[in-house]
């Protein structure tokens, strides 16, 4: 105190005394303890002349007296606070005998700290060392000693006679000038405070930077982590306005016990992670640790800003991610998730992926990307509201949907897309109160998919801009935009299209209509949440798929009707989660005789099944055993492809082989719908390693669409320079005079930008020939002569 300090002289080096006299007696009495003096600190206080006054105030945190006692406390990881008074109404006060770390205080007389010893006194009391047994009969050996006869007395014993306090402590091991200086019974101080030692020194400790934390802990001062911290069950992390911390990348998250933040400042931050009721539970120093250790039935909220990367949910339940007043410059992943949420991100290159899982929505997002700005695949039950998908060209789907079903409603924006929306496989959809304007087509649906569209402004009305298996619930509820599409009017979308088949009443119609009517109506039914919905109308449901059964067993004979039906009871059991159900109906299929010729066609339906098991390794294993089955069409083979593209990435995290799965789709069936929606998935996996025989990349500067050749003539080898204006699906081949392809030098995916490839036509014989180099929708041809 200022008291203590101006009454001493020298109150610096009275404390360093102090502390080297108790260091003494410990070396004396043969005690395995060393005090290290980490701080001393003059604190703004008037003493009161009580010593339980002052001692309490001086312990006590938060009560406005000697606060800053306790942050330093804190920074420098002090065990034990000892303050100085000027009070002589005793020489010392402990605050308790056996201290813990909240009790680990005690005061002293500065007259009596040094030479007397009560500065080494009340320490030992906090280590639960007492005075001698005449004053203090507390049974125990924790006593101080008292030798009459020879006029002396340990550091714990109050004074006796004449007796004088040596710088020793009771231990019945030692002797001082010959005479033992305890009992094993009740005099033993040195064993006391050996015993206590390990435990004082753990009282303080310095914040967790990194890990687990294993006691409660009150964070003061500036505070760097190394490593993210956890704070687990039955643990609390005081967070003081006096704290700076600085999360360096990390997080604090509580893994069950309780963060209470009383004002510190937090640096870093990202994202947090709270209870449904606000309560925040994670300070994270990214989005993607967020999304990691968020827990069911909890939210992450991002902090409002700019994001370089995008981040994954994967395997989560009942989880929310607002992201309002973000800039997300990366891909968002929502994979395998059951009833989560993403909403009010902003996408200005990115994508969103939402791959298997049940009752995912998303809403108000915008992707200026244009190309595959939205991703559903293999996904039951989802709802897109809000989307805003307006900076496509003529090249690009807006939103690919996968064996899927859901919504896209609610004021969803699609603008300037070859597709607005791509439907296919057993993808089934409500598509209503959505603005399309400027696509070619807004709406597609293929391979036995389906679309429910109503109360929707359109590209354009007359001819209806949509294609496929689309059903019109309202045909007055259509308007056509502001600025309709002249290439949605004439249907020249650049598609490879089957014959538009709108929905009519024939008996697989009826229940088409039926089907999706039910869709719409469980959609709209917004007083429910999809876990209502569905067991609401689950009877309906159940009733479509008995009776889309019934219509199967009249199908063997009819391919198409037989696929469609099988199609409609996937749909229903799948929207559902019966999974079981739907994999037991599979199989009594799979054992019927009479359906053995379309066997790979009802096995696909397993697929989905095995990858929410997480049996990706069965699932690309049914891939493949499909895929090499006899007589199945390429609509089969392309999906078999894409499903295996599918699970290597979103997955295994295999881009490479994820590659090489959709290259094999724009590579053999370059025009097959799929073959789009795979090149939109090779354009957005980074970091892709896959050798390219004879291939080499320049770099990813361009001069436009070129092509030579050096030398020509040659022999045996030349080599081929040339440059491609943007990403895209790129070969390069050999014909003959005759105009014979006799080699196929490159047939991939490439990124923009300049490359080189060397044939060798060692085998070849002399001639004149020409290569081919067609990207995108660039073409050059050019006469080579090979000459031997």
């Amino acid at each position: 105190t200022p008291s203590a300090s101006s009454a001493s002289g020298d109150i610096k080096g009275l404390i360093e005394l102090a502390v080297s006299e108790a260091n003494d007696s410990y070396v004396n009495s043969g005690i395995d303890i060393h005090l290290n003096l980490v701080c001393t600190l003059a604190v703004n206080y008037s003493e009161s002349g009580n010593y339980d006054t002052d001692l309490n105030r001086f312990k006590t945190e938060g009560d406005n007296f000697m606060d800053e006692v306790h942050m330093n406390r804190q920074a420098y990881g002090a065990d034990i606070c000892v303050l100085i008074l000027n009070n002589d109404a005793y020489c010392g006060l402990a605050a308790v005998i056996s201290a813990n770390a909240s009790s680990a205080f005690c005061a002293v007389h500065y007259d009596c700290a040094t030479g007397y010893y009560s500065f080494a006194h009340e320490i030992g009391h906090l280590q639960g060392a007492r005075h001698n047994l005449d004053i203090d009969p507390t049974l125990g050996y924790n006593h101080g000693y008292i030798d009459l006869a020879h006029n002396w007395r340990t550091i714990m014993a109050y004074p006796a006679g004449s007796t004088v306090r040596i710088k020793y402590w009771s231990n019945p091991d030692k002797y001082y000038n010959g005479y033992v200086m305890g009992t094993t019974t009740y005099e033993n101080n040195a064993r006391t405070l050996n015993e206590s030692a390990n435990i004082i020194s753990t009282f303080f400790y310095r914040p967790t930077s990194a890990g687990t934390l294993v006691r409660n802990e009150t964070w003061f001062l500036a505070h760097d982590l190394t490593g993210n911290v956890y704070v687990p069950s039955g643990i609390s992390l005081t967070l003081k306005p006096t704290a700076i911390i600085n999360l360096n990348g990390y997080s604090i998250i509580s893994t069950g016990g309780t963060i209470v933040n009383e004002g510190a400042s937090i640096t870093g931050v990202a994202a947090y992670i709270k209870t449904n009721s606000n309560v925040i539970v994670g300070y994270c120093g990214s989005i993607q640790s967020a999304c990691n250790a968020v827990a069911s039935g909890q939210k992450v909220e991002i902090k409002p800003g700019s994001y370089n990367g995008g981040f994954s949910l994967n395997s989560k339940s009942d989880v929310t991610i607002s992201g309002y007043g973000t800039t997300i410059n990366g891909t968002i992943n929502l994979n395998n998730n059951s009833y989560c949420n993403l909403y009010g991100v902003y996408m200005p290159a990115g994508q969103v992926y939402i791959s298997g899982g049940i009752g995912i929505i998303v809403m108000d997002v915008r992707s200026d990307l244009g190309n595959h700005s939205m991703n559903i695949q293999n996904t039951t039950n989802n709802a897109v509201y809000g989307l805003t998908a307006t900076n496509g060209d003529m090249n690009d789907f807006g939103v690919n949907i996968y064996n899927s079903n859901g919504d896209i409603c609610r004021s969803s924006r699609i603008e300037n897309q070859m597709v607005g929306i791509y439907l296919y496989g057993t993808s089934s959809y409500n598509v209503n109160e959505d603005y399309f304007c400027n696509n070619g087509y807004d709406v597609d649906a293929e391979g036995g998919a389906y679309a429910y569209l109503l109360h929707n402004t359109h590209s354009s009305i007359s001819p209806l801009s949509a294609y496929g298996n689309y059903f019109l619930a309202d045909p007055n509820s259509v308007v056509e935009c502001s600025s309709p599409s002249s290439l949605a009017k004439s249907n020249t979308a650049s598609l490879s299209m089957n014959n538009q088949s709108e929905v009519k009443g024939t008996p697989a119609g009826d229940l088409d209509r039926m089907y999706l009517d039910l869709i719409h109506r469980t959609s709209q039914d917004t007083a429910l949440d999809h876990k209502g919905r569905i067991e609401k109308y689950k009877t309906e449901y159940l009733g479509i798929a008995e009776k889309s059964k019934d219509e199967l067993k009249k199908s063997f004979n009819d391919f198409s009707k037989l696929k469609s039906s099988l199609s409609l009871t996937v749909n229903c059991l799948r929207y559902l989660g019966e999974e079981g159900s739907l994999t037991s109906y599979l199989n009594e299929l799979l054992g019927m005789s009479d359906l053995q010729a379309y066997s790979p066609y009802i096995k696909k339906y397993l697929i989905p099944g095995l990858i929410s098991r997480n049996d990706f390794t069965g699932a690309i294993a049914l891939c493949n055993e499909i895929q090499n089955s006899k007589d199945i069409d390429k609509d089969l083979t392309c999906e078999m492809l894409y499903e295996k593209g599918l699970i290597h990435r979103f997955y295994l995290n295999n881009n490479t082989e994820a590659y090489r799965a959709f290259s094999s789709i724009t590579a053999k069936y370059p025009d097959h719908p799929l073959g789009k929606m795979a090149i939109g998935q090779i354009s957005d996996m980074p970091g892709i390693e896959v050798e390219k025989p004879g291939l080499k990349s320049l770099g990813n500067t361009s001069e436009g669409f070129t092509c030579s050749n050096y030398p020509n003539p040659f022999n045996p080898s030349t080599r081929f320079n040339f440059s491609i204006p943007s990403d895209g699906f790129t070969e390069l081949k050999i014909y003959n005079s005759l105009g014979q392809e006799v080699k196929t030098l490159v047939s991939d995916y490439l990124a923009k930008g300049k490359y080189t490839f060397e044939w060798n036509a060692t085998s070849y014989s002399s001639g004149i020939y020409y290569y081919f180099l067609k990207s995108g929708n660039n073409v050059t041809t050019s006469k080579i002569i090979l000459l031997k």
